[in-house]
């Protein structure tokens, strides 16, 4: 299908075909100006794509990991469905799945994020390649957060835009996608603000606990995939994760008294009598979670950190429930 065909589409008003059509096009013959359009594609059927929702919701479902207690439960990528994904987050808040992508991808990403990394040390007026360039506008308090991104090494993932056509085509065939699709019982879309390229220092930094749903919006409909591409977490050299590994309904009180984040006795108060932990992750395993689980990135201020950690984030969304100051993309 050609270019041609992809404007055919928009014009007769079926913007979810037109992109369709464009992201089949790059796929078979990739192309700079095709994958920067595909932003905008997206960015437009978003925009046309307004799906009732599931009902009930949230699914109700018996807890397929019965047994496990205190740790995610895990699983192989081959078995991921979206029944699995949703019983998982419903009784345990997250999901593990190892393997998710294979060393070729994890090698892929990690190009893209050496390329976005190079591309964004660049004055402005060089950034002229598909490796960084801001893409769709946003509000000016949104536009510091971007620049505040970047300049720590996280580039939202639509303003990479090969990077972008690569991780969501990466993803798609692993069934991750599908798998968050059948759960939501709808197309999900990902949003501008929320995807990114992760670069993240072994230097030591407060970081706060935190749920997404607390700046997301409590009717959202949420699921993050996060890949690892380098070794991390437990006490290996690089940062991970510190997570609460169970299920918690409720959206927890942000920034109470003037702090940042959680605050850490709502934590351990909501973990109850489940430790807090910091699972293990090779490159290609990936934590999916919702926006009600509990995490924040891990740096040991106790022993020094030498290693930096690469990773991929990729907040889904039910277009019927999104993130109302969010700019959505179809997926």
């Amino acid at each position: 299908m050609l270019i041609a065909d992809v404007d055919r589409l928009l014009d007769d008003g079926d913007a979810v075909a037109a992109l369709d059509a464009a992201i089949a096009q790059n796929r078979a013959n990739p192309s700079p100006e095709l994958q920067v359009r595909l932003i905008e594609l997206r960015h437009q059927a978003a925009a046309s794509y307004r799906p009732e929702g599931r009902r009930p919701w949230p699914p109700t479902c018996e807890d397929p990991f019965p047994d496990v207690v205190g740790r995610p439960p895990e699983i192989e990528a081959h078995k991921l469905d979206g029944a699995l994904l949703g019983a998982a987050v419903a009784h345990h808040g997250c999901l593990v799945v190892r393997r998710l992508l294979d060393r070729n991808a994890v090698e892929r990403s990690r190009t893209s994020i050496e390329k976005a990394s190079e591309t964004w040390q660049r004055a402005p007026e060089e950034r002229t390649t598909v490796d960084y360039v801001q893409t769709l506008q946003v509000p000016r308090e949104q536009q510091r957060n971007r620049v505040a991104h970047a300049q720590r090494q996280n580039w939202w993932l639509a303003d990479c835009p090969a990077a972008a056509a690569q991780v969501l085509d990466d993803l798609a065939a692993t069934g991750v996608i599908a798998a968050i699709g059948e759960h939501f019982g709808e197309r999900p879309c990902f949003t501008l603000q929320k995807s990114s390229l992760r670069r993240v220092q072994p230097e030591f930094r407060y970081t706060a606990w935190h749920q997404d749903g607390s700046f997301l919006g409590h009717s959202t409909r949420a699921m993050n995939v996060w890949v690892s591409l380098t070794p991390c977490g437990g006490d290996r050299p690089a940062p991970g994760l510190e997570i609460v590994p169970r299920r918690v309904d409720e959206i927890l009180p942000f920034g109470e008294h003037g702090g940042v984040g959680i605050d850490g006795f709502a934590v351990h108060y909501a973990a109850a009598d489940t430790p807090v932990i910091r699972p293990e992750f090779e490159p290609g395993d990936a934590f999916l979670f919702d926006e009600r689980f509990i995490h924040r990135t891990y740096l040991n201020k106790e022993v020094a950190m030498t290693d930096e950690r690469l990773a991929v984030e990729c907040w889904f969304f039910a277009p019927s429930h999104p993130a109302e100051q969010y700019v959505s993309l179809l997926a």
